[in-house]
């Protein structure tokens, strides 16, 4: 049958169109023209009965039932209508003492106060959050077969309670979906202060996971396709998946729309960030950086001038400790008795023996005799510089075929990705100076090479208590915040080499897999490095995933935590490239400059190098041409041998103390402003824009021409998204633009579906060809126009609007029979519809009227309680029957072990987004109700509450107190009676007295059963 309504609907559209091309799409665009057009204000439609209507809704729909020979049936009760509307707006009943109130006044005013009112309460958050939810495929864990948890899943359950509350503008909304983590100004918490923007987009990795699959480019392509699916049908109600494998059949949407879309999704990954004090670090890492630069081009000259007066001492000393330490040196200075000759005989005994050493050249002469003759000397020099020059050619080549992947010591010519301020905002230059926290030596560091360098004084970074550790082996909460991202990539060999200093953790993330489990996949992992402060290469064989698009995530060892890391180059190769020698390349251009003839001359060619590396780092550090990477070294060598120089001049090195001094201690300031503890949650972290290509059939193993990026071809708008990065702050632009046809419908439409049990379009989901058509077209336009023109894209107004209309208020119950012939679906709303409570409004009642519910807001999941028929591998600890009280939006949900009283009342299964739920009556239900031990105890709370709140009371006034909490009314006299005898006949039973315990306990147990209590009407 099902195939037989495709095949018709194939025909009707036009099948025997060709299926790619203008022709089919401009086919299919007008077999569906209505939702391309962008939704106008129209007029309100002239009605006979011009009293009825009390908003402007209610003309539209009047209008419709007019033109059928129908008229709406009488307004609900007011207890009806006021149970309705708590139902609706927070997912709870109406308080006894409300109910009491509004019996007294009905009016309309007393409607608005009310409705206000519900909307200002913190429960109307978490009531449309679940709605929400259902859309996004919410679950804590990955599902698959060992359902490891999703870390910190419920920080995006908690964003959304609070953006609805905040009655959050819906466009707004949606950027943050899509784009949350790189809006230039993210929305704050208005009272802890951390960034609420970037939450949103933690809903992409809230769905299925497998932690160790077979063919992880093929997995890859299922998560990404989930992910499109929830995509297109909660933000456009357009079945995007259904283009995967070859163009809609019924639609506008082509293969290349889809991967066009998918392009967004590669090009971005997947983060634990660190939310909590993000926002607040930024600052003062600004500050810190801003101080930085400033101390250092205040204090670096004179850095700089008082180290050359003590250079200007160097071709002195190195001759008078040389004489010293042969027994043949004259008389030395007070200066150069303080350094000694002890250090001068360590460093020519280390440098006559290291080729890399900067005095290798001088050691190896100075104490050979033979160097005495001039000619000899020369020699000697020339035979040094050419092994020098060999080897550094050598060095600096890197294996045949081998590729540069990432080049940190490029930093023009390198894309920067971070999460957090460990690396900074940038990669460090040659001739980079990095002060010391010590003022007697203020210089840390003179870079002689550019690189990613890891900023230690962000150590201090750890998690708050109770935040969720990942489940893989890798896990994301430990890169958090100290993470450095290269650019996506597509490895040849698959042999990678990363050219590092310190101690590192690399994470390889092939094809977005995060799930690192074993037994497979588990060399995407490396570690390695020295702590000895030299360069070195780290080999990461990935030979198994060569071809697959990948890119690496540095992080620091926090096992050496103190250690400075820097990142290079990544280089692809059969084997490791040389390691780089030091940088004394213009040392040895000095000296083979002018070949000296005698010692001295080869001394004061020394002299003149390091004093020439002084005078180019003064002048150029930090500007836009840097000095030469020869310069920078010898500063830096110098640096750290000042004890080898005797101190000149005392004034010139107080003033630079002082001056750091005073640096020091701002700096010191700034770090004990630095919020180091956190909590984290899921989201995205942008990458590279990557096109993916289409896949022939689906299949990834038949790649067609790339689709660029770019919101589906139907949106004539629209523009191919071309940013560097993963374009997904154009895409989130181009979704909210106001000639977009679709967003501002469809959200309307799913606010409609949840307020009146039926959406315009029933298929809330799905408002292509093969989805409803809407009952009230105009109505709908009409209501997004309004949306967006008159309610700013306010949620809380576009219900309110709808609440207070005579529509919403009118009873289930029709006093036209003739309704019920003509339109016997409720296609033209003559009449409300009958409406069962969804599954969590259902639990969450019960434990409203037992007086067990606690009101308190966000927090870790609570476990759900598993009966002893609930088995399976990785089954979760058992939690409190009652949850603790807590509203069901705060219960755990465990994608292989959800709640069995909430699956019985159709909660979906959290695979795919859902946007309107299945609704069944089947005994089972009714079983549940009668044997779930959850009501069994909710009901005698409620009984031991009843009877301490009305110790002395009647049994009519307790009898009122259950049935106003149950169904918002008093009894009616035959009920009143029923229960009397009913509670006679239990306490025979029973064997005690009408006011014990378990005999109120049966009497509230039996109203819990009652379709009243579980059904709206």
């Amino acid at each position: 049958m099902i195939r037989f309504v495709v095949l018709l609907a194939s025909i009707s559209i036009g099948a025997d169109q060709p299926e790619t091309g203008e022709v089919a799409r401009s086919t299919k665009k007008e077999a569906l023209a209505w939702i391309w057009e962008t939704p106008t204000c129209s007029p309100l439609p002239v009605v006979r009965n011009a009293n009825w209507p009390r908003g402007e809704l209610d003309y539209f729909v009047l209008s419709q039932l007019e033109e059928a020979g129908l008229h709406p049936t009488l307004p609900a009760a007011p207890h009806l209508w006021l149970r309705r509307v708590h139902f609706a707006i927070t997912g709870l009943p109406p308080r006894a003492e409300l109910v009491d109130e509004f019996s007294i006044d009905t009016s309309p005013a007393a409607r608005e106060r009310i409705i206000d009112r519900l909307l200002a309460s913190p429960h109307f958050g978490e009531h449309w959050a679940r709605h929400w939810m259902d859309s996004m495929r919410y679950a804590e864990t990955r599902g698959h077969e060992a359902d490891f948890q999703i870390p910190n899943a419920y920080q995006y359950r908690d964003y959304l309670i609070r953006a609805i509350n905040a009655d959050l503008p819906y466009d707004r909304f949606v950027r943050e979906h899509i784009a949350g983590d790189l809006l230039t100004k993210p929305r704050s918490d208005p009272v802890r202060g951390f960034n609420e923007s970037v939450l949103g987009t933690g809903w992409v990795f809230l769905g299925e996971e497998m932690e160790a699959p077979v063919d992880i480019r093929q997995d890859e392509c299922d998560r990404s396709d989930n992910k499109l699916d929830v995509f297109g049908k909660t933000f456009l109600g357009l079945t995007v998946a259904c283009a995967r494998c070859h163009d809609h059949k019924f639609d506008t949407l082509s293969q290349q729309d889809y991967y066009g879309l998918a392009g967004f999704i590669a090009s971005s990954s997947y983060r634990q960030v660190r939310f909590d004090s993000m926002e607040h670090n930024r600052q003062v890492a600004r500050q810190l950086e801003r101080l930085h630069d400033e101390s250092v081009q205040r204090i670096g000259p004179t850095i700089m001038r008082s180290y050359a007066t003590r250079a200007e001492r160097l071709a002195e000393t190195l001759l008078l400790m040389r004489g010293h330490l042969l027994g043949s040196g004259g008389p030395s200075s007070a200066a150069h008795d303080a350094v000694g000759s002890g250090p001068w005989f360590d460093l020519f005994c280390n440098a006559m023996f290291d080729e890399d050493h900067p005095f290798h050249l001088f050691s190896r002469l100075a104490f050979d005799r033979d160097c005495e003759d001039p000619a000899v000397l020369t020699q000697r020099i020339r035979a040094l510089l050419t092994r020098w020059r060999t080897r550094s050619a050598t060095s600096a080549e890197l294996p045949p075929g081998a590729r540069v992947i990432v080049d940190y010591s490029q930093p023009a010519s390198q894309t920067w990705l971070t999460d957090g301020f460990t690396f900074g905002s940038g990669p460090v230059r040659v001739g980079d100076i990095v002060l010391s926290d010590d003022p007697g030596r203020p210089i840390g560091r003179v870079f002689h090479y550019g690189c990613a360098r890891k900023d230690p004084l962000w150590d201090v970074l750890s998690l708050s208590a109770g935040t969720q550790e990942e489940s893989s082996i890798i896990p994301a909460s430990a890169r958090s915040g100290r993470t450095l991202r290269t650019p996506t990539f597509i490895p040849g060999s698959g042999t990678l080499h990363y050219l590092v200093r310190g101690r590192v953790n690399v994470f390889a993330c092939v094809d977005q897999h995060i799930m690192v489990q074993p037994p497979l996949h588990q060399g995407v992992f490396t570690s390695g490095g020295e702590s000895d402060g030299d360069l070195h290469w780290i080999s990461h064989d990935l030979r198994p995933y060569s071809g697959h698009r990948m890119h690496l995530e540095f992080a620091p060892d926090l096992k050496w935590p103190t250690h400075e890391v820097e990142i290079l180059q990544v280089v692809e190769a059969a084997t490791p490239p040389p390691t780089p020698l030091p940088p004394w390349g213009k040392l040895y251009e000095s000296l083979s400059d002018q070949p000296a003839r005698s010692l001295g001359e080869l001394a004061q060619a020394y002299q003149r190098a390091f004093l020439e590396a002084l005078e180019h780092v003064a002048l150029n550090s930090g500007s836009e041409n840097p000095p030469a990477a020869g310069h920078a070294g010898l500063v830096q060598w110098l640096s750290d041998h000042l004890n080898l120089l005797p101190r000149i001049s005392e004034s010139v090195d107080d003033q630079v103390s002082s001056i750091a001094a005073v640096h020091v201690a701002r700096r010191d300031g700034l770090i004990k402003t630095i919020d180091c503890q956190s909590r984290t949650a899921v989201a995205w972290m942008d990458g590279t824009g990557v096109d993916l290509p289409v896949l022939d059939r689906g299949d990834y193993r038949s790649p067609l021409s790339l689709a660029p990026r770019r919101l589906p071809e139907a949106f004539e708008y629209a523009q191919v998204v071309t940013a560097p990065g993963s374009g997904r702050l154009e895409l989130a632009r181009q979704l909210v633009d106001s000639r977009n046809p679709l967003v501002a419908r469809v959200i309307v439409n799913r606010v409609w579906h949840h307020l009146f049990s039926r959406g315009i379009v029933a298929s809330v989901d799905n408002f292509g060809y093969l989805g409803d058509r809407p009952t009230h077209p105009e109505l709908l336009d009409h209501l997004a126009c309004r949306f967006v023109t008159d309610d700013r894209w306010s949620i809380k107004k576009l219900i309110r609007r709808m609440v207070l209309s005579s529509t919403f208020a009118m009873s289930s119950r029709t006093d036209d029979q003739r309704a019920e012939m003509i339109d016997p679906t409720n296609q033209l709303w003559h009449r409300m519809p009958v409406r069962r409570l969804e599954a969590e409004a259902i639990r969450d009642a019960v434990l409203a009227v037992s007086g067990r519910l606690d009101s308190a807001l966000f927090g870790p999941p609570v476990m759900v309680h598993m009966t002893e028929f609930v088995v399976g591998r990785g089954r979760p600890r058992s939690g409190p029957l009652d949850g603790d009280g807590r509203r069901t939006i705060y219960s755990s949900v465990r994608r292989n072990f959800l709640s069995t009283l909430m699956r019985t009342f159709d909660l979906p299964v959290p695979f795919a987004g859902v946007g309107r739920r299945t609704t069944t009556n089947v005994p089972t239900q009714s079983l549940a109700m009668m044997n779930d031990k959850f009501i069994d105890e909710q009901a005698e709370v409620w009984a031991r509450r009843t009877l301490r709140e009305y110790r002395d009371g009647r049994f009519a006034d307790r009898l009122s107190a259950v049935y106003r909490a149950a169904f918002a009314r008093p009894p009616t006299a035959e009920e009143t009676e029923a229960c009397r005898t009913a509670l006679g006949e239990m306490a025979h039973l029973h064997g005690a007295s009408l006011t014990a315990t378990e005999v109120w306990t049966d009497l509230c147990d039996a109203l819990l059963q009652t379709s009243e209590f579980i059904y709206v009407r």
